[in-house]
């Protein structure tokens, strides 16, 4: 996939959100807005975008049977092992080493940072857990990344769009019933960024047009303030 510039800015944005979040007390003025559910929700939807537009980029080769299903679901299995597995697993068997100066309880619950589901974890014990917490967010995306492949793979063309806007659905339905730990939630922030990887891949032109960003991002600022309240 080639590289986009632009992107970066919208990672160091989704950063200072989530720093602000945690530097600044819930009630000042800079949160007015959550801050920290909104970044985590950019990050979600540059994930699903990118991840849909390498699937997505694929799939198309395959059907131009320049490549086959089974050499592609290797492919992007591996390469994100070697991105995330190693600097991962080095830092919580580096945290379980030290775990008597961490503050943490990542010795008992090693099994769930092991096997990124985290997130459970943390809905388990409905808190937090000092300097361990954050990772419930890789947990959540790679579940996503376990799933999404087959979805986007063994899905018609014609049938993709509609695929796409019903795990947005079922995000923003699954928000009002569960809090934002459970996977499902974010289906709707890793769908957008699905949708406009489609609109990439097989609608470039309307991809380009303004009011198509716009109303994404207002309805990506909506989700992630519904979120908010959890």
């Amino acid at each position: 996939m080639k590289y986009i510039k632009q992107l970066d800015s919208i990672r160091a944005i989704a950063v200072l959100l989530v720093i602000v979040s945690h530097w600044f007390p819930e009630k000042n003025i800079l949160n007015i807005l959550p801050n920290g559910n909104l970044g985590v929700d950019i990050f979600f939807v540059l994930s699903g975008f990118l991840i849909t537009t390498i699937l997505l980029n694929n799939k198309i080769k395959k059907d131009n049977a320049e490549t086959t299903l089974s050499r592609v679901l290797r492919n992007f299995y591996w390469r994100r092992s070697l991105r995330i597995f190693p600097i991962y697993y080095l830092l919580i068997f580096t945290l379980l080493f030290f775990h008597k100066w961490t503050g943490t309880n990542i010795k008992e619950a090693f099994v769930y940072f092991a096997t990124y589901t985290s997130n459970f974890y943390f809905d388990m014990i409905k808190g937090w857990d000092g300097i361990i917490s954050h990772l419930w967010s890789l947990a959540v995306e790679e579940q996503f990344y376990f799933v999404w492949p087959w979805v986007i793979l063994f899905t018609n063309k014609k049938f993709l769009p509609h695929i796409i806007i019903a795990f947005i659905a079922m995000g923003v339905v699954s928000g009002f019933f569960f809090n934002r730990l459970v996977t499902i939630t974010s289906f709707d922030a890793f769908g957008l960024g699905a949708l406009l990887a489609w609109q990439k891949c097989y609608q470039p032109a309307l991809s380009k047009k303004f009011k198509t960003w716009i109303a994404y991002l207002a309805l990506g600022a909506l989700i992630s303030c519904r979120h908010g309240k959890w």
